[in-house]
């Protein structure tokens, strides 16, 4: 042991002399004094001075000093209510002066209460506040889930079980059982009322709460109002309480962008099994005590034998149609009930663009490998037919690319030990996802097929579309066509539903348009006024030739649209056009001009008296003969180019037609009666 101490002895005097006066010096302590004051230069009185990580400290006189004991290298910690602490470094010094900021915040805290704001300590009414780091804490998804347990007395629930469904949010309690139990909620100052959220025609809530629309990274303060004073500032609007929102300001300086993000997911844990349309119509009589779905009906429903008016499941295309009609809440809760597999096939399905062949076609088709012998594809047709839309056509793929095509028929005649590659046929037609839906639908018309299947860039089998939906194409443009022809802009939903307003708005832009276009018809009337003053016999066969002429015009047209459709015209075949209607309206011009000769000398001048000379009767053939020419040229022409430009060629039907028709027929008419009566 005592040579243990001598060691340290020894130890301790090797210790360079300078060092030890240096620490001898860190720990002698001296007085220091100073004095506390405010961004005025008035002395702080009771001001708190202690040296950081020490027992000792002082406090500041009526005139702001302090006399503290300290070594050179200690740090002062100056502190007082209301003002923000500051620490100092003694550096040697003895004499440290401080001057001290103060903080607002510490001072006295506002509280917003309406149009205005109040130091808490003034108020007298009974007020929730929320800062936003407090908001902030519990990394809410909306403002409405943030407020969840923040404040007593504010309640905020969630309106049904489903991921995503609107919040409500009560204060101190329902007070109504037949109104609105929502507050009011300011934002920034603007009154926002929500009320009741209407119900969509599926029997569902749509909640507008304003604060769903707000990002929580963006509130600064929020301030419940509960108690009665509220009314006094909103009046009855404010009966159920009132919630200010103040949102962040803009501050001096550069521009920061501030990024927060999270991610979520939330789903049910079970979903409940569906009921088939036959038990909903049956619980729903038994439900109600009447018979609102007959015992033919739920029949129909069992059976499937209607599957169009009385369907138990439907193909994924017609899901489609349907969910691009609905509401997207309703989309959004019929997304959240698919399997996921079904989800992104729906979800692939809308992201076709609206008239293209993959906005029609479906994903539920039977596909067989080509190594397959014929018994093992009816095995495997048994197994996935079920859910198949049509079974009547397979197609045959490799790693998703297309092969062939086999009929069941041909698989019936062929031998069960028969490989499908050898019996597949690999002449067929297919059509790609971005293709026309009209003319894909041209196709079934043309070669009579029941299902094509529609392929990728990279010839993948992709889906297919059925005669069913080919169907459904060519009528509703059949329809879009036949309202175009009519001057009419198309309307997707049926007559008998549509408003008179709606009805209106799709009649009265054409209408304005050809009555725009009509007034030509008009200056060339008042411009030829005299010659009609001195045969005023010529004005009784105006409407005569116009109507014969506009006639003409829309025969050619509708047959040239026609053509079109079907895909038997094209623009190349222009001048082939131009020429056999050039010979046809010849033809019709001469025999139309013949029958009107008979009949002005026959009806007009012998039978009515009419005293129409023979320069008049040829004015008015002539005139109809050549009218007929350029309306049935004009008429075959117009649907072509429109078609070529990129334009609908219905819309250069019967009026646009008829009414430029009418001014060449009337420009003709008096240019042969000037020249042939000398008028």
């Amino acid at each position: 042991m005592n040579r243990i101490v001598g060691v340290l002895l020894m130890a301790l005097m090797m210790v360079p002399s300078g060092l030890k006066a240096e620490t001898a010096e860190m720990l002698q302590t001296s007085k220091i004094t100073g004095v506390v004051i405010d961004d005025f230069g008035e002395p702080i009185i009771g001001a708190t001075v202690r040296v950081k990580n020490a027992q000792n400290g002082a406090v500041t006189d009526v005139n702001g000093r302090y006399s503290v004991n300290a070594t050179k290298n200690a740090t002062l910690v100056f502190s007082f209510i209301g003002y923000r602490t500051q620490e100092v470094a003694v550096k040697g010094r003895t004499t440290v002066n401080v001057t001290l900021k103060e903080d607002s915040q510490m001072l006295e805290e506002t509280v917003v209460i309406g149009y205005g704001a109040v130091p808490k300590r003034d108020l007298t009414g009974s007020v929730s506040s929320l800062k936003s780091e407090d908001l902030l804490k519990t990394n809410p998804v909306s403002v409405n889930q943030g407020l969840q347990g923040k404040m007593a007395g504010v309640n905020v629930s969630q309106s049904d079980g489903a991921p995503g469904a609107g919040i409500n949010i009560q204060i101190r309690g329902a007070n109504s059982f037949t109104t609105s139990t929502e507050p009011l909620y300011v934002v920034d100052g603007m009154p926002y009322s929500m009320g009741e959220g209407r119900t969509t025609d599926y029997g569902m809530k749509q909640s507008n709460n304003p604060l769903s629309t707000i990002s929580p990274q963006d509130i600064l303060s929020i301030e419940v109002l509960k108690d009665a004073s509220a009314t006094a500032i909103y009046g009855s609007r404010a009966a159920n309480g009132v919630i200010l929102v103040t949102t962040k300001k803009g501050k001096e300086g550069k521009a920061r962008i501030i990024y927060n993000g999270s991610v979520g997911m939330s789903q049910a844990t079970e979903l409940p099994e569906l009921a088939h349309s036959y038990e909903y119509a049956e619980f729903y009589n038994k439900a109600i005590g009447a018979e609102t779905y007959t015992p033919e009906m739920i029949q129909k429903y069992r059976d499937g034998s209607d599957p169009d008016n009385y369907a138990d499941e439907m193909y994924l295309d017609d899901t489609v149609d349907i969910i691009e009609e609905m509401p997207a809440i309703v989309v959004t809760r019929i997304l959240a009930n698919s399997t996921p597999e079904t989800r992104i096939t729906i979800n692939q399905l809308l992201a076709y663009p609206k008239d293209s062949a993959g906005s029609i076609m479906t994903t539920e088709y039977v596909s067989l490998n080509p190594a397959l012998r014929v018994s093992e594809a009816f095995a495997h047709i048994r197994k996935v037919g079920i859910d198949s839309e049509t079974i009547y056509t397979c197609y045959v793929t490799k790693n998703r690319r297309l092969l062939g095509v086999v009929s069941v028929r041909t698989l019936l005649l062929s031998d069960p030990d028969a490989v499908i590659s050898d019996i597949m046929t690999t002449n067929f037609i297919a059509v790609t996802t971005v293709d026309d839906k009209e003319e894909v639908a041209n196709l079934f018309k043309k070669y009579d097929y029941l299902a094509l299947p529609v392929v990728d860039k990279e010839t993948r089998l992709v889906g297919i579309i059925t005669v069913d939906d080919a169907i459904d194409v060519i009528s509703d443009e059949d329809e879009e066509d036949f309202t175009k022809m009519a001057a009419i802009t198309p309307s997707d939903r049926p007559y008998l539903k549509t408003s008179p307003l709606q009805i209106w708005k799709s009649r009265i832009p054409w209408l304005l348009l050809l009555m725009i276009s009509a007034t030509f018809t008009g200056i060339i009337i008042s411009s030829f006024e005299s010659a009609l003053a001195a045969q005023v016999l010529l004005t009784a066969f105006i409407p005569m030739l116009m109507d014969s002429g506009g006639n003409a015009g829309s025969q050619a047209s509708v047959t040239v649209i026609r053509g079109i459709s079907l895909g038997e015209i094209g623009f190349g075949d222009i001048l082939r056009v131009v020429w056999k209607e050039f010979r046809v309206s010849i033809l019709c011009g001469i025999s139309l001009a013949a029958a009107t000769f008979a009949k002005i000398f026959l009806v007009d001048k012998l039978i009515m008296g009419n005293d129409i000379t023979l320069a008049v009767a040829l004015v008015v053939c002539v005139t109809l003969a050549l009218t007929i020419v350029c309306a049935k040229i004009i008429g075959c022409i117009m649907p072509l180019l429109a078609k070529k430009l990129g334009f609908d060629p219905a819309v250069m039907a019967s009026p646009f037609i008829t009414t430029i028709v009418d001014a060449i027929s009337l420009l003709i008419y008096f240019m042969m009666a000037s020249a042939i009566l000398g008028l």
